[in-house]
């Protein structure tokens, strides 16, 4: 029978290429695919982007940018551009995860970026890659208009085949930023001046995340515009099916086609399917430990919060992958843009601009964390440095202030924009669990290293008798035949909406309980059960946010 470490070995590489990027490989942003360099990055990369790089026109992208720039320059009443003959594409594009790059420059110096998805081919492309391509370049431009977030901007785009490229493309200005990964583990700095630079930059992050939390909706999906560029309905949104990737990986091999696999989802109305949504896509296991892991999936999921519609609008828009390649900063730390908003749309608010970055929650899942006590940032067995867990709980603490700072200063006044519900910093805490959460339930090979771990943390609780000597192997299994006992089932539950409860106050409450006393945890229990109560009367998922008081 294999394991999961067994499965994971044989996969990982193949998938994280796929999509599934670590959250600090950066190394995918600067790919060349040029024909020049195939030898260096191997035949599959070439062969990976060679429909693009043949079907796009190049020869016309200089007078395309220069209709652009004329073009945008009409739009924003600005003066028209003054002796620009040409604009020189530079020869070597690079990639992204599902896109290829084109610098574009013009002869005042100025520079552009075009944006050209992988799959905007003939054979590749469809109506829903178009719609997400519109939905993206429409969404870009959204918040630049009511906010001072800072993104790229977008100059024109084309979601067809039938213009002057021959491809779907975005035409963009340019970032002279770096990668946060360089600035975060820059490990030539002094200890204090890391920390102000990483301080800085999260006190950047959390301003624009609180900006963008204004901009919230009824529903889950990419957001559909008007002509007047104003959000005007929800639709479907993409999503990388990672679990037709690593199903068309197991039938085929390490040698099968490398493209994405997307899927069209929605829209949602609720928090819960917006969770569950990639239980449907996940094929029936075929081993006793996935049948277990996916066992505990589904009870916790019965547990996962809907929001209170009287108080907050439930779901947001939000960046589709907040993590650290997506940042761009200066050198002392500032950041001057996010980028990468393909498949951008409003999501449940547990998981909107509150949440952490996941640069800050890599200690949760096992199966990408690398961090070895003794070993120095710059020493990750990998090749990539990785904070140590103390050391991601001091960001968060921190990161968790700022945004209950920024919520307060725009609650009062003190910043742009109108917003719909007052921010929780529960949110922010308990997105350490949701997000891992969703991870495990979207992407195969972390399912068990996610769950399993989740599952240690709430039998470290103690909340429930019953949790005390069950082992994880025992407990799924039972679950998995349908044979576990109500009082195991009930016990899972308590544990997990407790651990939702002690980091919702904070970490420093979950080490607390760690250590706390038979009564506290007693009276601990007693605030579940009436949340559990709740819920049975409600026939909805427990609204654990009125309980945190209580603790």
């Amino acid at each position: 029978m294999s394991s999961p470490k067994d499965d994971t070995d044989l996969a990982k590489t193949h998938l994280l290429d796929d999509g599934k990027r670590s959250a600090n490989d950066k190394s995918s942003e600067d790919i060349d695919v040029s024909e020049d360099n195939a030898e260096s990055d191997g035949e599959d990369l070439l062969e990976q982007y060679h429909e693009i790089l043949k079907a796009i026109d190049l020869k016309e992208l200089p007078r395309v940018a220069i209709q652009a720039r004329m073009q945008w320059a009409i739009i924003k009443v600005l003066p028209a551009p003054t002796n620009i003959e040409a604009a020189v594409a530079t020869a070597s594009p690079t990639c992204g995860s599902f896109h290829v790059h084109f610098h574009v420059e013009f002869t005042d110096g100025l520079r552009w970026l075009l944006k050209v998805p992988t799959t905007g081919t003939i054979s590749r492309g469809n109506s829903s890659a178009a719609k997400s391509l519109t939905s993206e370049a429409l969404t870009m431009r959204f918040p630049q208009r009511k906010t001072k977030i800072p993104l790229p901007q977008v100059y024109d785009f084309d979601a067809g085949l039938e213009n002057k490229l021959a491809v779907p493309f975005i035409l963009m200005e340019w970032t002279d930023g770096c990668c946060l990964y360089d600035v975060w583990f820059d490990n030539i700095i002094s200890e204090e001046d890391l920390k102000f630079k990483r301080s800085r930059t999260l006190e950047d992050v959390a301003s624009a995340m609180i900006q963008l939390s204004q901009f919230s909706f009824p529903r889950c999906g990419s957001v559909f515009f008007d002509d007047a560029g104003e959000a005007s309905d929800i639709g479907p949104f993409r999503v990388v099916d990672s679990h037709a990737i690593f199903a068309r990986l197991d039938a085929n091999g390490e040698n099968c086609d490398n493209s994405p696999i997307f899927a069209e989802i929605g829209p949602l109305d609720t928090h819960k399917s917006y969770f569950q949504n990639g239980l449907a896509r996940r094929p029936e296991p075929n081993t006793d430990w996935q049948r277990g892991d996916l066992a505990v999936v589904k009870l916790l999921l019965e547990s996962v919060p809907e929001p209170d519609v009287s108080t907050r609008i439930p779901f947001v828009l939000t960046h589709p992958d907040f993590d650290i390649q997506n940042v761009l900063v200066s050198k002392d730390g500032h950041v001057k843009a996010f980028i990468d908003w393909d498949e951008v749309c409003a999501v449940p608010h547990l998981l909107g601009p509150e949440r952490y970055p996941s640069w800050l929650t890599r200690d949760w899942d096992p199966s990408i964390y690398g961090y070895e006590e003794g070993r120095g940032s710059d020493q990750h067995p990998d090749g990539c440095p990785e904070d140590s867990p103390a050391v991601l709980t001091f960001y968060r603490k921190m990161y968790a202030g700022l945004i209950s700072q920024f919520a307060a200063a725009r609650e009062g006044g003190a910043m742009e924009g109108q917003h719909d519900y007052r921010v929780s910093p529960a949110i922010t805490r308990q997105s350490l669990v949701h997000e891992n959460l969703l991870i495990a339930v979207d992407e195969p090979l972390c399912t068990h290293h996610i769950i399993s771990n989740l599952f240690d943390k709430v039998q470290e609780l103690q909340i429930n008798d019953e949790m005390k000597d069950m082992s994880y192997w025992d407990v799924t299994q039972s679950l998995a035949a349908d044979e576990a006992r109500g009082q195991v089932k009930d016990a899972l539950r308590e544990g997990f909406i407790a651990l939702l409860m002690v980091v919702g106050v904070s970490f420093d409450a979950y080490e607390v309980t760690l250590s706390a006393s038979w009564q506290y945890r007693a009276d601990l229990l007693a605030k579940i059960h009436g949340i559990m109560t709740d819920r049975e009367q409600s026939l909805g998922a427990p609204n654990i946010g009125s309980h945190f008081s209580l603790i």
